[in-house]
């Protein structure tokens, strides 16, 4: 149960940085996109 527990709060953890690295790209793009617009 304990090993069960620790993967998925590692899956968890993982996962949440892709989210995290996804919306930070996202959010450069529109700002190189809103820079290039102006």
């Amino acid at each position: 149960m304990d090993r069960r527990t620790n993967s998925l709060q590692t899956w968890a953890i993982l996962s949440k940085d892709k989210v995290e690295e996804k919306t930070v790209m996202n959010v450069l793009e529109r700002l190189l996109h809103a820079w290039h617009c102006s």
